[in-house]
């Protein structure tokens, strides 16, 4: 469920940078694609995860500890649940998310289609 989310934030994020990136400076733009996809698709890949890390650790946590029940698990790590793991986790959506869009620019140059809205 929670990646059903992250990927909905991830993408709405990354289109709506584009999208503004390209109505203000559309003659920049076209000079220096690669660079402001890198940056919308690592915006918007730490975001989502910042957004949906939390939510994601706890289901870790239910896994782990099938025992105990959510509310246990919540008054057990606090706070401590939001951050846990988040660095990395943020990490690695931003270099995934930049690895995917560029890939996905790039295969749409190969066969002539815009794959931005």
């Amino acid at each position: 469920m929670t990646s059903i989310v992250s990927t909905c934030i991830w993408f709405t994020i990354y289109e709506s940078v584009i999208k503004n990136f390209k109505e203000n400076d559309s003659q920049l733009y076209q000079q220096k694609e690669p660079m402001y996809v890198i940056i919308a698709s690592v915006l918007s890949g730490s975001v989502a995860s910042f957004l949906c890390n939390g939510p994601e650790a706890l289901v870790a946590l239910k896994q782990a500890h099938p025992e105990q029940t959510m509310m246990q698990l919540m008054k057990q790590e606090k706070f401590r649940l939001l951050r846990k793991g988040l660095g990395i986790n943020m990490y690695y959506h931003s270099i995934h998310s930049a690895m995917f869009f560029l890939t996905v620019t790039y295969v749409g140059k190969i066969f002539d289609v815009e794959v931005e809205g």
